[in-house]
């Protein structure tokens, strides 16, 4: 609801449009894993450039991911565009099912260990 977005992702690709009307249409297909878990979070502050405001978190069973998501214009409303960051751990193969985030920008997972 933040961003204004929906999303599925199939195999190791995302899909995200907009569901307000359905113009902006955005596909990530840069994993090489199948994506288990998406979130979104806000970023902190100084941490990435001023057009990014929210990271997408995507989890895979091999790693988690971080992207940018920055929009056309600095508005929710504008074409998205997803970056990446270069910013990812492993997951040591454990399966993430939920991703969490707080209005300060942590995240959390939880996972079937």
């Amino acid at each position: 609801p933040e961003i204004n977005r929906a999303y599925v992702t199939i195999d190791n690709r995302v899909f995200l449009w907009n569901y307000d009307d359905g113009r902006d249409f955005c596909v990530y297909d840069g994993l090489d894993q199948v994506v288990v878990a998406v979130g979104l979070a806000p970023v902190k502050p100084n941490v990435f450039v001023d057009d990014v405001r929210y990271v997408l978190v995507l989890a895979t069973p091999v790693e988690v991911v971080l992207l940018a998501v920055a929009f056309a214009d600095d508005v929710v409303s504008g074409e998205l565009a997803l970056h990446p960051t270069g910013l990812a751990v492993p997951s040591d193969n454990v399966v993430v099912q939920h991703v969490a985030a707080t209005r300060s920008g942590r995240i959390f997972m939880a996972a079937r260990d």
